[in-house]
């Protein structure tokens, strides 16, 4: 499945899922998403159960979906695995509209990967930041 993600004045709104409807919602203040390249990131990928070694870094990370948990507004996504193993994808604003497809699929997803104590996350906020695969 792949979506169409348009950005105006990089602020304005974003065009999202044209494959099930047309969704219009406001773009984030948070202007690194739109810096990241995305296509170039994409080129340097790597496995989710690899994803703490990799801290810091942006890249694309690609794995399998197998479950969720919500809280505070917020999807917390397993991906290669149930928590703390694999990556957490958080997704948050836009993005959100993404869980129903990705359930059970094989995903890239690109952000900078974020390693805490006892969990490795990546925020994810924009619909182009993930590709089902």
């Amino acid at each position: 499945m792949k979506y169409l993600a348009i950005t105006i004045s990089l602020k304005v709104l974003t065009i999202a899922s044209i494959h099930v409807s047309l969704a219009v919602a406001p773009c984030s203040t948070d202007t690194s998403l739109y810096r990241m390249n995305i296509p170039e990131i994409s080129k340097h990928q790597i496995d989710a159960k690899d994803a703490r070694k990799h801290a810091g870094d942006e890249l694309a990370v690609i794995g399998n979906i197998s479950g969720f948990t919500q809280k505070d507004g917020l999807i917390f996504v397993d991906m290669g695995g149930k928590y703390p193993n694999g990556l957490t994808i958080i997704l948050k604003g836009p993005a959100k509209i993404l869980l129903n497809q990705i359930l059970g699929k094989k995903i890239m997803v690109v952000g900078a990967i974020i390693a805490l104590k006892s969990e490795t996350d990546m925020l994810v906020e924009q619909v182009n930041q993930i590709k089902i695969l």
